[in-house]
């Protein structure tokens, strides 16, 4: 509870890496505030980062939200570098690396 209280209630924790996915963004203070989510999908590349379109019409910072892909699909082509295959310390440092994305995104303008 105590490491929710410093991430802010407006993240998505990925079902089974919720432990890693709250490190991760532990690491990012200033993301206390801003809207994200790490959502599990079937396809795509093995990590994404990216920003909501929709919310990028209403202006403000405070407004926007943000999406991270993690591929969890079955026996693919990036099985070996997926989520699931890697240690904890991986697995943060990886959710940290694509936050990291994020906290770039959330300083540019239109």
């Amino acid at each position: 509870d105590s490491i929710l209280a410093v991430i802010g209630d407006n993240k998505g924790l990925p079902e089974g890496f919720e432990l890693a996915a709250a490190i991760a963004y532990s690491a990012y203070p200033e993301l206390k505030d801003v809207s994200i989510d790490m959502v599990l999908t079937q396809k795509g590349a093995p990590m994404e980062s990216n920003f909501d379109i929709g919310s990028m019409i209403l202006p403000g910072k405070k407004n926007r939200k943000y999406k991270i892909l993690l591929n969890n699909a079955p026996k693919t082509y990036f099985d070996p570098i997926l989520l699931r295959n890697l240690p904890f310390d991986a697995q943060v440092g990886i959710l940290a690396h694509e936050l990291g994305h994020v906290v770039y995104y959330h300083k540019l303008n239109l």
